[in-house]
């Protein structure tokens, strides 16, 4: 028998200890990211910086960059170990940074990179 956990969404079903969510919870946590990323590509994202996002040699960059960073996050690194799913530019684009330069770009968890875009957001 295997352990369980209740679903850290919902607090009802029981659930594998690996996973975070229910069937049903892991799809509208899906479904909700999917739509705060559209409305952040449509209303926030600034739209010179889309172009360069759906490059070729954006995709290339940011595989480099989480290749050279073993996949993790650079951020968690000193209390844990965290799987990296962003790349983020160390300094920001609009601020004059080089959108492709392997040196101005770090591999970091959702969490991490939202305290980054943070504390870009407190200084503006």
């Amino acid at each position: 028998m295997s352990l369980k956990k209740v679903c850290s969404k919902c607090n009802k079903n029981l659930i594998k200890i690996d996973e975070k969510y229910c069937g049903d919870c892991a799809e509208n946590v899906e479904r909700e990211k999917k739509q705060q990323w559209q409305y952040y590509d449509k209303v926030k994202r600034n739209q010179e910086s889309k172009v360069i996002y759906q490059s070729k040699e954006w995709k290339k960059a940011r595989t480099m960059t989480l290749i050279r960073d073993n996949y993790l996050c650079q951020d968690c690194l000193d209390s844990r170990i965290t799987y990296a799913t962003m790349v983020h530019h160390i300094t920001p684009i609009v601020e004059g940074g080089e959108p492709y330069d392997v040196n101005n770009l770090v591999s970091l968890c959702d969490s991490c990179h939202g305290d980054r875009h943070s504390e870009i957001d407190k200084k503006m």
